[in-house]
């Protein structure tokens, strides 16, 4: 009987151009299309809430989660010329879809190139997705690049408090080797604004599991969140 060949081993992931996008995109076509539309309609009424909680609370635009990464919402130009000129960021990351990083407001890839900064963009639908592996690890390898060249990198969605903030605190995993319980509260205690449940929590403790497997994290449940999480803010649900 013949053998059938085996598929070559899976290359692991190299590290990202200055531009790339690997999207997350997983639903049907028509759960997509409904999602996209509603995501739509709830951008600038939730874009404008950030802009007037940033002026009028101590919400802050963005949060220095280490030496390295900066953790914050939509970089609009005037905040890119502060976070190159002040913060020596070399490098970004957006969680963003296509309609949020609209070149009304939002640099451009010339623009960024002019500014010397290297733009990595890894789109997730707002309010109900997460990074995925793959695109944790390649953000991960970006953020190492930069740092040697001894840069910060910029890390954002909208607001700063959902998919940017997953990434987080999955970066403080892989760097500081912190449990997903802790990661959360430790990126909680930089960026106080941050809405991450039970959810997102399990999914950061199946991370830390995958790359400590000698060290496991007993999983949250999703249906009884644990008690431990009551210092986790759970902010509305308009303000992504």
């Amino acid at each position: 009987m013949a053998e059938h060949p085996q598929p070559p081993p899976p290359t692991p992931p190299q590290p990202p151009p200055a531009s790339k996008t690997v999207s997350n995109n997983s639903l049907p076509s028509l759960g997509r299309q409904v999602g996209s539309m509603f995501r739509k309609a709830l951008f600038f009424p939730s874009l404008a809430y950030n802009v007037i909680s940033e002026k009028f609370t101590a919400r802050t635009w963005y949060n220095h989660i280490d030496e390295t990464v900066i953790l914050g919402a939509l970089p609009f130009r005037s905040v890119m010329q502060t976070l190159v000129d002040t913060e020596k960021v070399k490098g970004i990351i957006s969680f963003n879809e296509d309609y949020e990083v609209n070149p009304l407001w939002y640099p451009s890839l010339e623009e960024m190139e002019h500014l010397g900064v290297g733009f990595l963009r890894l789109p997730v639908e707002d309010y109900t997705s997460t990074p995925t592996s793959e695109q944790v690890s390649l953000g991960l390898h970006f953020i190492e690049d930069v740092k040697e060249r001894g840069g910060c990198v910029y890390i954002h969605c909208k607001a700063g408090r959902f998919r940017s903030a997953y990434f987080a605190a999955a970066y403080v995993i892989a760097t500081q080797r912190l449990s997903g319980l802790m990661a959360v509260e430790m990126v909680h205690s930089k960026r106080p604004q941050i809405w991450l449940g039970s959810r997102q929590i399990r999914k950061l403790q199946e991370f830390h599991n995958a790359l400590y497997p000698s060290e496991p994290e007993v999983l949250l449940t999703e249906e009884a969140p644990s008690n431990d999480q009551s210092n986790i803010p759970q902010g509305p649900f308009l303000d992504e």
